[in-house]
Formats: structure tokens, sequence, C-alpha cells
């Protein structure tokens, strides 16, 4: 049954199925242990509600971080504040219900918030990269493998499990890549003014949640929905919905450290006994390379190195060629190749030239965790029109569950997995080469071709 066939709050037995799994993995995986990154937003958030400033200087959390400023004799976070302003939400909400505070539960707290935001939003992508599958008209046969290594075979999954906002932007990604999808159904005209603004919302909470992804991805879109409706309403619609977002992203970023863009692009904050942050190596103040060959050479590792994003996910070989045959899908589809090759640069150029620390501590690339969403939407297109690679996409999928339970178990912030990794990645090396050899000697006109 397509989508478009049944009411959108019925679930289909692979729905049901995606829906149950992932909401298992969030709930036993949440909040197993607190790294820098998460504790700095735990601080944030402790002290929002229970001392009632933006300082972490009493926060039970601040100790276990060494992601903080030092602004005026005080220390702040210095991850995005409207993630710490939402997450502050629940928490007050939690204290009402149960009289508790942070320094008395501090696990309980943990595992509340990195439930409630990162685990229910991988959940959400995973539903949502499920509906977008049948939307773009795959099979059910390719649906199972496509999606479940989306959901347990990549770095997505591993991300549920803590407090971060990329995981975050990863559900707003999703979301959105599922909305834009309506203008490819056969005779689509026009946006509605509910999905309009529905648009303009996400767009506006991810420019809220990550000022590295999010201002890519509203370019992106609008760009898109430029040529797409070819309406001046329909855009002003969508950014007047998104501006409110704005707003709260820049005045918080004001409030805090003094300046309209993101405090952490200035050095000045990070100079502090013990930080380990110095000018050569903050992310986003600007060209952050000795050279253009140490820039190609970091490029390449932050895709394809021992922290490489590639090699985390395995799946996304094979979105290495989808790209190319996405071009050849009807014109009504083009348009979300374009957004997604579009994001995938944007935010990797970003990245590569105003950062060289590969994210710190962490799994692969965290910056990176949102492109999943694009990366797969142009492999859909690709396997729709090659249903024949199906086998192809099993062997990477279960090499990638393979991995992802490998790194779930590892965690997020932690060095990486090596040489596991490399083991990995040749097994799936192997295991491809082999079939396709089997298959050649056998069929030797086998090799995947248009439906």
């Amino acid at each position: 049954m397509s989508l478009s066939e049944r009411k959108s709050f019925s679930f289909s037995r692979f729905e049901g199925f995606m829906l149950g799994a992932t909401l298992l993995v969030a709930l036993f995986g949440a909040g197993y242990t607190v790294g820098w990154n998460d504790a700095s937003e735990l601080a944030a958030v402790e002290s929002l509600v229970d001392y009632h400033t933006w300082q972490i200087d009493q926060s039970v959390f601040t100790p276990h971080t060494g992601d903080k400023m030092f602004i005026d004799g005080h220390y702040y976070s210095d991850k995005p504040p409207v993630p710490q302003l939402a997450m502050a939400i629940v928490y007050q909400a939690f204290q009402w219900t149960t009289g508790l505070k942070a320094i008395q539960i501090p696990g309980l707290l943990v595992f509340l918030l990195a439930f409630c935001f990162s685990g229910l939003a991988y959940v959400i992508a995973v539903f949502c990269l499920c509906r977008l599958a049948e939307r773009v008209g795959l099979p059910e046969e390719i649906q199972w493998p496509l999606v479940a290594s989306f959901a347990f075979g990549t770095i997505a999954m591993t991300y549920s499990r803590v407090c971060n906002i990329h995981i975050l932007m990863l559900a707003v990604v999703a979301g959105l890549f599922l909305l834009l999808a309506r203008s490819t159904d056969p005779g689509w005209k026009f946006f509605s003014m509910g999905q309009l603004c529905a648009i303009g919302s996400i767009l506006g909470a991810g420019y809220g949640i990550d000022l590295g992804v999010g201002p890519v991805l509203v370019i992106c879109t609008v760009i898109f929905l430029a040529c797409r409706t070819r309406s001046l309403v329909s855009l002003f619609i969508v950014l007047a919905t998104a501006f409110p977002w704005f707003v709260l992203q820049h005045a918080l970023n004001y409030r805090i450290g003094g300046t309209f863009f993101p405090a952490t692009r200035v050095p000045q904050y990070f100079l502090f006994p013990g930080s380990t942050f110095t000018a050569q190596n903050i992310t986003g103040t600007g060209w952050a390379h000795d050279s253009f060959a140490d820039f190609l050479n970091y490029f390449t590792g932050m895709l394809f190195g021992q922290h490489g994003f590639i090699m985390h996910n395995l799946v996304l070989f094979l979105a290495i060629p989808a790209a190319v045959v996405g071009w050849w899908e009807t014109k009504e589809k083009r348009g979300l190749v374009f957004l997604s090759t579009g994001l995938i640069a944007g935010v990797v150029l970003l990245y590569a030239t105003t950062s060289n620390n590969y994210a710190g501590q962490c799994c692969s690339i965290r910056w990176f965790v949102p492109l999943l969403v694009p990366f797969y939407y142009v492999l859909m297109l690709a396997l729709k029109r090659f249903p024949a690679a199906l086998g192809d996409l099993w062997i990477f999928a279960a090499w990638s569950i393979v991995l992802g339970l490998m790194l779930w178990r590892h965690l997020p912030l932690s060095m990486p997995l090596v040489p596991d990794l490399w083991y990995v990645n040749a097994a799936v090396l192997i295991s491809w080469v082999v079939y396709r050899g089997v298959r050649f000697l056998t069929k030797p006109n086998s090799l995947p071709g248009p439906s």
C-alpha cells in the first residue's frame, strides 16, 4: 500500500517493527555515560532551572567537561543555547512533578534528557526515513535492508545514547526531506499553507539547533523552494515562520557572549587555566590549515580516515555512484538531488576549511550525522532505478549493522574504533568482490541495470 493510499497516522508492518525496535534502542541505550559534549549541555540545563542563569559555575556537571567558555569571570557552556532552553523546559517539568534536582539524581537526569531528546530524535529520524522510502516508491524488499542499515548500521544509533545537537539535526533534516518530497508526487502543484508553515518551522528549528549545518540547510532549501514553487509568497511564508527562531538564536548568543554570532568564534573566551583550546584548534573561526595540501589531507581523512564518515557508515559507499544515478531520475526529483548534494558539499567544505580536530574525541565526525539523510535519499533513487542491486545492498547493509552494533557499544564520545574499523571495512569489500565475482561467473550479464 502506497503512502498516498492510507492515512498518515496508520503504520505498515515494516514501520511498526522499526518504531518498536528503535524505541527499544533509545530506551536501553540512553544516558549510558557523560562526556565533555553532553556534560556541557547538562550543566547549562541544570544552571538554567536550578540557579536561573546561563553561568555553569555551580553545576554538578561542570567538573566533567572542558567544553566551556570563560566570560567575565564565569564559565558558560560552549554549546548552542536553543536546545539547552528546550531541555531546560523538560527538566523544569520533571522537577515540578517529582521535586528532585540534578544534584540529587544526576544519573536520572542524564537518562531523561538523553532519551527525550537524542533517543526520540533518533526514532523520529528512522520513521521519517521509512516514510521517505515509501514515498520514493521503493519495493518493501528494498526498504527492509536500506532502512535497517540507516537505523542500526550508521553512527545515528550510537549518537542516540547521549545528549547532542547532531542527532537532533538528523531528525530535523529527515522531517524536512519528507515534507519536501511531496513535491515529487505525481500531479503535485503547490505546498499548502500548513505545509509551508511546517517547512519554515523545521528550518527555523534547525537553524536554532546548529549554526553549522543550519544555515547551509536554510540556503539550500530556499533555493529549492524558489526553483520548485516559483512563488515569492511561498518563500515569504516559509521565512516568516522561521524568523522567530533566527531571532531567538542570535538574541541568546548576544545574551551569553555579547555577540550575535556564536561565542565560540571568540578565541579569548577559551583562554583560561586548563583549557585544551587555542586560537589554532577552535572550529569556525576561519581557515584552519597551514597549506592547501594540509587541507586536502584533512578533507580526505574526514571521509575515509580512521575518523572517516563513509568508513563508519558503510552503505554510503553505494551512495557515491548513486548521486550520479539520481540525476537520471524524473525532473521533479532532480531538485531534491541538487538539495542533497548541495547540503552535503556545503557542510563538508564548511567544516573541512574551518576545523582541524576531526570534531574532537568522538565517533567518526559528529558534525556530519545529519548528512545521513541526503546520502540515503540519493541512494533510494538509485535503488529504485536499479533494483537488481539489492544483493549489493544486502552485503553492505549486513556489515554496516555489524559495525553499527560495535560502535553502539563503543559509545559516541570515545576514541576511534581501530583496528576493528579496518577489519570490518576489509570484510565488506572482500564480501562484495566475492559476490560480484560469483555473479559474473554464473550470470555474466548480471550487472545491475535500470528497471
